[in-house]
């Protein structure tokens, strides 16, 4: 007579197991139950990121990536993608006439240090949607009111 390991353990310990209708979920249980939707996924991506626009095309950046939006620009930001998107190193290429980016070490990026103030002023100052790069990719930078 064969035993089944879980059969065996039941004896074993004094359980009594549970009859089989009770221990796997029907299928239509399992058919009927509900699923997951997905929902709040969108309104979490757009808290995160928002989509520079140029022409035809846009490329996604995070949100605190931004270090100066001129007035002029802010139609240049979206929170959904508008034409097509393309990575961004081709974004930049197509749009560098209004776009610029700043350089930032990763204790700017975690706000262990800040931007000096002459650096805060040229950035201010700037006529040029700016936005923040660590090793060549946007990044959010952290003021010290976020860390």
């Amino acid at each position: 007579m064969k035993i089944l390991p879980s059969l065996w353990a039941a004896l074993c310990l004094g359980v009594t197991l549970a009859p089989a209708s009770e221990q796997l979920p029907s299928w239509n249980t399992m058919a009927t139950a509900a699923k997951p939707t997905g929902r709040g996924i969108e309104e979490r991506f757009a808290d995160r990121h928002r989509f520079l626009v140029s022409d035809a095309y846009c490329t996604r950046i995070p949100t605190g990536a931004i270090l100066n939006l001129p007035e002029r620009f802010e139609g240049q930001v979206s929170l959904t993608p508008v034409g097509q998107i393309v990575d961004w190193r081709t974004f930049l290429q197509r749009n560098g006439s209004w776009l610029r980016t700043h350089p930032v070490s990763w204790e700017q990026v975690t706000a262990k240090t800040i931007f000096d103030e002459q650096t805060s002023k040229h950035l201010a100052e700037s006529p040029y949607l700016v936005v923040a790069l660590f090793k060549n990719h946007p990044i959010t930078v952290l003021t010290q009111k976020q860390s």
